[in-house]
């Protein structure tokens, strides 16, 4: 595993976000829309603005205006990665981020500062955000099947063990409904290469070492990654990507309950 790509990864969303003033995006990846003349795709409305215009609440997009989204959890310590496309949208994200304590919060996971709840999707403080609920509902099976087999003894127990075990990794990680870019764009989006960089050189041979489960829910082919179970690598094929379902029946699921059990014995 190189550890310095872990840094240089950390390191460049750090500097991404530290103009507070300025939209959410790496100067590269910005580059490369306008070079492309697609500068449209870049939205830097404020939550006020999309409220009160028809077109601005209809015009799809990137929204840079939020903060960026390329992990969630902590990058060290986490022992389960899920590789997904990009972060969604709803209009509720902005409402989240209006929120100081969670801003905060996602912030410091940006920054990868050390806190009781790494991944803010499992802080208990904030299940009432739209990641939150997205992911506890996902995750729910698991859930259910971890307090039944007594692997957790509390819901409680389980959030704060999803939220430093688990890491959502993202290949684009700004806001959209939908991840559809021009191909020439997302190719060489810098943000993209620099996330393949990090999972092939840090994630991947730590899966390969026995020491994480790595699960890629969508967009297998660009991650460019084969399901290879006996180094703890699961690639959901296309047909079962957009569900991407987590159930305790399904292959990711599965994986990760047998590895939380394991790894409580």
């Amino acid at each position: 595993m190189k550890i310095e790509i872990k840094e240089e990864l950390i390191n460049y969303w750090t500097d991404v976000i530290k103009n507070k003033n300025s939209s959410f995006i790496s100067s590269n990846d910005e580059q490369l829309f306008i070079e492309n003349n697609r500068a449209d795709l870049l939205l830097r409305y404020s939550y006020e603005e999309i409220l009160s215009d028809r077109e601005k609440f209809q015009q799809k997009g990137f929204h840079i205006n939020l903060l960026p989204a390329p992990y969630s959890g902590d990058l060290s310590n986490a022992d389960i990665f899920i590789l997904l496309a990009n972060p969604g949208y709803s209009l509720t994200d902005y409402y989240d981020e209006s929120c100081k304590d969670y801003r905060e919060a996602v912030i410091k996971n940006i920054k990868q500062e050390q806190v009781e709840y790494a991944n803010p999707c499992f802080n208990p403080a904030f299940l009432w955000t739209g990641g939150a609920r997205y992911w506890n509902e996902k995750l729910k099976d698991i859930v259910q099947q971890l307090l039944d087999t007594g692997v957790y003894n509390s819901y409680a127990d389980i959030l704060k063990a999803f939220s430093n075990r688990i890491a959502t990794l993202e290949l684009v990680p700004y806001h959209s409904e939908s991840l559809n870019p021009p191909r020439r764009i997302f190719d060489s989006l810098e943000s993209k290469k620099l996330m393949l960089a990090f999972v092939n050189e840090y994630v991947l041979p730590k899966a390969r070492a026995g020491k994480a489960l790595v699960i890629v829910g969508r967009r297998a082919d660009d991650w460019g990654i084969e399901d290879d179970r006996e180094n703890n690598i699961i690639v959901y094929p296309h047909e079962q990507a957009q569900s991407f379902s987590l159930t305790s029946q399904s292959c990711g699921g599965s994986a990760i309950i047998n590895w939380l059990a394991e790894s409580k014995k």
